[in-house]
């Protein structure tokens, strides 16, 4: 697959070989998973799935009226990063806070501990 569409495309090709083989065995690797681990896959993926659309949208715009330069292309990427990052956020604020809450507790927990 990735040799036609190299050929074809060039660098662009190879990228889309690995889109096309990454999502068309996706199905196979979940299915396989919750054969061995029950989980609720979409629950798990829905909002990094959202995230990464709303970072994608934000991206091809900033990309398309900005992006003229090797700086520019480092400030788009921050962008997207960011644009990443406060989705995840604001999707999922419970989680992350319960998530960071666990890690300082535990930081806590062993700083404590070395000092006694």
């Amino acid at each position: 697959l990735g040799a036609p569409l190299i050929y074809k495309f060039g660098y662009v090709g190879i990228a889309i070989a690995g889109f096309l083989i990454t999502y068309s065995t996706l199905p196979l690797v979940i299915f396989a998973m919750n054969r061995v681990i029950k989980i609720a896959t979409w629950q798990v993926i829905k909002m990094p799935i959202f995230a990464s659309l709303v970072m994608g949208v934000v991206v091809f715009v900033v990309n398309h009226y900005l992006t003229h330069s090797l700086l520019t292309l480092l400030f788009t990427m921050g962008i997207g990063m960011l644009t990443y990052s406060v989705s995840i956020f604001l999707l999922d604020q419970k989680t992350i806070r319960l998530e960071l809450d666990s890690i300082l507790s535990l930081i806590a927990s062993r700083s404590k501990s070395k000092t006694q």
